[in-house]
């Protein structure tokens, strides 16, 4: 049986189902007091020895350094932003807290790069801001999170173009921006190219009930 060849697209209509929505904001104001902040954790941490990942990768990770009062500003800043990124993507958070989870400054090294990984254990966003990124830096990869795509996937045409094909996005940091997007994305980092190091500050968000957020320093109504 031979079928009729027809121009499917002056036929039909297309509409996206299950989005993935990525935000960025670009806020250089920020950039030397955290910037100042995650070197004297980062100092500390490599100090202390705290780092094990050093021993395997060159990359060092600080403490958690959100609810310090230098960088209180940034961090009400970003979870607010976060929660209203919830909000505009239709989750009911009228009621619900943003609170801290972690927030801690990378320090990534020649070599250094990141597994694929996702943040689970009930957080809800996560985010990225960029402190320094010199040539050749690590690029964030944000991975298609639909199983069923990935186990009946096709070969791209493009893998250089974004479409409905595409099997991970490659974002260029850039000094000052801010990434924010759902924690059940799945992300990594390419390997860092430089000499000097890739810093940025990671952080996650958890969500809670508004009648218990005097609990906590950090929270976002």
């Amino acid at each position: 049986m031979t079928l009729e060849t027809t121009n499917i697209t002056s036929q039909a209509q297309g509409f996206s189902c299950f989005a993935t929505a990525v935000y960025k904001v670009l806020l250089p104001q920020y950039v030397d007091v955290a910037l100042e902040v995650g070197n004297e954790y980062i100092k500390n941490s490599k100090q202390n020895k705290k780092c094990a990942e050093e021993l395997l990768y060159p990359a060092y990770m600080s403490t958690n350094m959100y609810a310090d009062p230098r960088i209180i500003e940034f961090s009400r800043y970003a979870a607010q932003t976060c929660w209203e990124a919830l909000k505009l993507q239709g989750y009911n958070v009228d009621a619900t807290a943003l609170v801290y989870g972690e927030m801690w400054m990378q320090e990534h090294h020649k070599g250094s790069s990141m597994d694929y990984h996702v943040h689970g254990q009930n957080a809800q966003i996560v985010a990225f801001y960029f402190l320094e990124v010199p040539e050749d830096s690590s690029k964030l990869l944000l991975h298609d999170p639909r199983v069923g795509k990935v186990q009946a996937d096709l070969a791209e045409k493009d893998d250089k173009v974004i479409s409905y094909a595409s099997k991970a996005i490659a974002v260029t940091p850039e000094v000052g921006m801010l990434y924010i997007t759902n924690a059940w994305l799945p992300h990594s980092f390419t390997r860092h190219g430089n000499k000097k190091p890739l810093k940025f500050l990671h952080i996650t968000l958890y969500p809670q009930n508004v009648e218990q957020q005097q609990q906590h320093e950090v929270e976002i109504v």
